[in-house]
């Protein structure tokens, strides 16, 4: 367009694909030739292209938006051809209309029409802005879009902000986020800067959109469902067949750390047993901590083991976004590790607990661990309310899964889902390891008290020089790397509950110290029904001693051992899918007490890591503030 009236019809978000076609492309060449000043906005993929035909020039300027994907416009058409129904003619569609505000539940999906009243609903309530929302429409290029990243090609990106409230003028109707990426780009924008109501500077790093970090991952029946579009199944249909399908199953887990080996290959466990068992899980991408969508998905190896072996929802940060990304799932899971310490997920019960679910919903722990912090000493009446609304509950330790039974009448002690699949799985991504290295003493360290115990063993054993020290496992590792590492090892020497599991399941050598006998708990209860407690060891000394007396391992009953923890697993998760009690009038009553008990305890949904980290630093100005007081005093007595 040359008028400010054409820019009109540019405006808005349009959930479908637009077409750079020849004609396009003609008149966009003879203008850029022309040497008159031109902008060109459009998807990222779409700038790319427009930069690498054209080069730098000085008359465009180059625009892109943060995309979550582009549906086939196939896909649109079949869309307009149910709103077209009956021969009405379409005058105007807007996907996000803001009349009742904006957001993932407010956002209006509004189509006008030629003869009479519009057609209205709540953008993920009609079955196109549902499909979208489910990432059911998201294509093989766009989720491996390589332009979904904070490296931009346009001079300027614009998109929502996302989750950026305090300090900002907020009307309801959104925030956006506009990134310089040039010279060119901070130029023009130096020449609009004043018509914004309120422009906040902010690093980069904590743009709350999730695209403008990685790319959108397709829900796991993304391609059955458009073919069933295209071949002319109504959307409602094929909705009600993939996202309503009775497999589907939503998880909760930790896997998002990056640091945490142990919680990831948890969440794959878990992920691929429920699977192979025929369902179609899909794990929810709830983190309570507003940076990890940078700080937590800074190992590249962590990120490429999810990628491939863990179907994830898009990034949700809040109770909205959680409600309306599992609305259509009828089976929601949590666990397995510490979602349920308190010390790790305060605060944040409502996810953890799978509250914001809602009645009507088979919820089941599986494996769950209260941490250091056992059930007993929790707050009684605050715990059952939560867990009254659960179809099935399991958890690691002995004692809790007592009081949970005591509770709720029902509670199961199971081992961790990394018994529940083969020890050939472990095997085969342990062999996938790039970098090795073999026959070395490894210490893996996850609780800095237990340092000191760890190192003082490896003195008192002679197993360590310091011409020849012991390798200390870091978070840098790739996951596979580090199963190749306790795998190939001569000896693990640890204090975590992974480590020792796994040193379990790759028949590695190992010694497991633990001085916390709370946080131990989980360590016990797994290394008992092994017949692998003389493993176990809350200081050195004691280590030393066993170690020196060369006891032995029977592997193959330990194997046997395994066997039997993996049938344990099976069997809980198998009878747990299979319940049917969520319709029941005991388990009504159950979350309309829930739904009053959160009325009086509110829930925080995310916690600010920058907020901690400017408070930390704010202290220590104030602390170095009267140091330097109080120095100034005692200069003037002197």
């Amino acid at each position: 367009t040359e008028t400010v009236d054409g820019l009109a019809a540019m405006r808005g978000s349009k959930y479908v694909r637009g077409v750079l076609d020849k004609p396009f492309l003609a008149d966009l060449d003879a203008a850029v030739a022309s040497g008159r000043l031109v902008l060109f906005t459009g998807l990222p993929c779409q700038v790319a292209a427009v930069r690498k035909r054209y080069g730098e020039r000085s008359n465009l300027v180059l625009l892109d938006i943060i995309c979550h994907g582009a549906p086939d416009a196939r896909l649109w058409r079949k869309r307009v051809e149910e709103l077209s129904a009956g021969g009405r003619k379409i005058t105007r569609v807007n996907f996000r209309d803001k009349r009742a505000g904006w957001g993932g539940l407010s956002s209006t999906f509004a189509v006008g029409y030629e003869d009479g009243p519009e057609y209205a609903a709540n953008l993920f309530d009609d079955p196109y802005g549902a499909a979208f929302g489910a990432d059911l429409m998201i294509s093989d290029g766009c989720a491996r879009c390589p332009f979904a990243c904070e490296k931009r090609l346009g001079d300027i990106t614009i998109g929502d902000f996302w989750d950026l409230s305090k300090g900002a003028v907020d009307d309801g109707k959104g925030l956006s986020c506009v990134v310089v990426n040039t010279l060119k780009g901070r130029e023009w924008f130096a020449r609009v800067r004043d018509r914004f109501a309120q422009v906040l500077p902010y690093p980069v790093s904590i743009v709350g959109q999730p695209n403008f970090h990685m790319p959108t991952r397709p829900h796991p029946f993304s391609r059955e469902f458009q073919q069933e579009i295209l071949s002319g199944t109504p959307f409602e249909a094929a909705l009600a067949k993939y996202v309503e399908h009775p497999r589907s199953v939503a998880l909760l887990n930790f896997h998002w750390e990056q640091t945490n080996f142990g919680a990831l290959f948890t969440s794959f466990a878990l992920s691929k047993h429920i699977a192979d068992m025929g369902w179609k899980p899909q794990n929810i991408d709830y983190s309570p901590f507003d940076a990890d969508h940078v700080a937590m998905r800074a190992n590249d190896g962590f990120e490429s083991f999810r990628c491939r072996h863990l179907p994830r929802t898009r990034k949700v940060t809040n109770g909205k976004l959680l409600g309306l990304i599992t609305r259509r799932f009828k089976t929601l899971v949590v666990g397995s590790d510490q979602v349920w310490a308190e010390n790790l997920t305060a605060g944040k019960e409502d996810a953890f607990y799978l509250s914001f679910a809602g009645p009507g919903r088979r919820l089941i722990a599986a494996a769950a661990s209260f941490g250091k912090v056992p059930a007993a000493a929790r707050d009684a009446e605050g715990l059952k309310t939560r867990l009254s609304v659960f179809s099935a509950i399991s958890v690691r330790e002995k004692e809790d899964a007592q009081t949970v039974k005591d509770l709720v009448g029902q509670g199961a002690c199971v081992p961790d889902p990394v018994f529940w699949v083969e020890p050939s799985v472990w095997h085969g991504l342990a062999d996938e390891a790039k970098n090795r290295i073999e026959d070395e003493i490894v210490v893996y360290i996850v609780n800095r008290d237990e340092t000191n115990a760890i190192l003082g063993f490896l003195e008192m054993s002679g197993l360590t020089t310091p011409e020849k020290p012991a390798r200390v496992l870091s978070s840098a590792l790739t996951p596979e790397e580090w199963l190749y590492a306790i795998r190939s090892a001569r000896l693990v020497v640890t204090d975590s509950f992974h480590g020792t599991c796994f040193s379990v399941l790759l028949h590695t050598p190992f010694v497991c110290i633990h001085a916390d006998e709370n946080r131990s708990a989980r360590h016990r209860t797994m290394l008992e029904g092994l017949g692998l407690l003389d493993r176990f060891f809350s200081n050195a000394a004691d280590a030393f001693a066993a170690y020196r007396g060369g006891r032995t391992v029977d592997w193959a009953k330990v194997d046997g051992l395994i066997a039997q923890y993996r049938r344990q697993g099976h069997e809980f998760i198998e009878a747990a899918l299979a319940t049917d009690n969520m319709e029941s009038p005991a388990m009504a009553e159950a979350w309309a007490r829930l739904a009053e008990y959160r009325k009086a305890h509110p829930c925080r949904w995310l916690e600010s890591r920058v907020a901690k980290r400017l408070a930390e630093s704010e202290k220590k100005i104030a602390l170095w503030a009267q140091r330097c007081k109080l120095k100034e005093e005692r200069d003037a007595l002197r």
